[in-house]
C-alpha cells in the first residue's frame, strides 16, 4: 500500500512539474475544455420532479405511474396577469371576461379559479362564513374596492398564490380534466 502511495506522489509531483514548464499548452487545454462545456450550457436541464428521485423500474414508481394513468394527474396550467393595479373595476371586468372566455371555449377543463370566482372563507363567531370573493357585480367605487383589496391581502391563501404581495399580478389556475382511454373497454372518462 506504501508503494502505491509514493508512486502516487511521484506522479503528481511530475504533472505539477510538467505544468508549470508547458503552462500555456496546459493554460489552452484549460480553456478549451472549458469552452467546449459552456458551449453545451444551453443543453443543461435540471429535472426538480419527484419522478426524477425513482429509477423508472422502481416497484414504487410503476404503481404510481399506473395509479396516474388510471385516474389523472394533478396537473395545474397558471396563467399570469400582470397590471398596475389589479384592483381596479377596469381590471377586474376584463379578467371575468377572460375567465368566461376560458370557461366557455377550452376544452376538457375541470375548473378555472381566478379572483373571480374564489371563495372567501372566514370565521365570525361560533360561525364558518363561505362567500363569492367577487360578488356579482365588479365593485366599482374606490371604497368598495379598497374592502376588497384588503380582504385579500388579509387572506394568506391568496398571498403568493393568486395575488402577488405588491398587488401586480395575478394569476388563472386552469385544471384541466384527465382524458383517458382505456384500451378494449371504450371507456372514456
Amino acid at each position: 500500500m506504501k508503494n502505491i502511495r509514493n508512486k502516487l506522489e511521484i506522479a503528481f509531483s511530475e504533472l505539477g512539474h510538467w505544468i508549470c514548464r508547458n503552462r500555456f499548452i496546459t493554460l489552452f487545454f484549460v480553456l478549451a475544455i472549458t469552452g467546449g462545456m459552456l458551449s453545451q450550457i444551453n443543453h443543461l436541464t435540471v429535472d426538480t420532479s419527484n419522478d426524477a428521485f425513482y429509477h423508472p423500474d422502481d416497484p414504487a414508481m410503476i404503481a404510481y405511474n399506473d395509479f396516474r394513468d388510471r385516474f389523472g394527474k394533478d396537473d395545474h396550467i397558471i396563467i399570469g396577469i400582470k397590471s398596475n393595479d389589479i384592483f381596479k373595476s377596469e381590471f377586474l371586468q376584463a379578467l371575468r371576461e377572460l375567465h368566461q372566455a376560458i370557461e366557455n371555449n377550452v376544452p376538457h377543463l375541470k375548473k378555472v379559479t381566478s379572483l373571480i370566482n374564489v371563495r372567501n372563507t372566514y370565521g365570525a363567531e361560533d360561525e364558518l362564513i363561505v362567500e363569492d370573493l367577487v360578488a356579482e357585480d365588479i365593485p366599482n367605487t374606490s371604497d368598495a374596492l379598497d374592502a376588497l383589496k384588503q380582504k385579500v391581502f388579509s387572506n394568506p391563501f391568496y398571498m403568493n398564490y393568486l395575488v402577488s404581495e405588491d398587488g401586480k399580478f395575478t394569476i388563472l389556475d386552469l385544471e384541466p380534466n384527465a382524458i383517458l382511454n382505456y384500451e378494449g373497454t371504450g371507456l372514456k372518462i
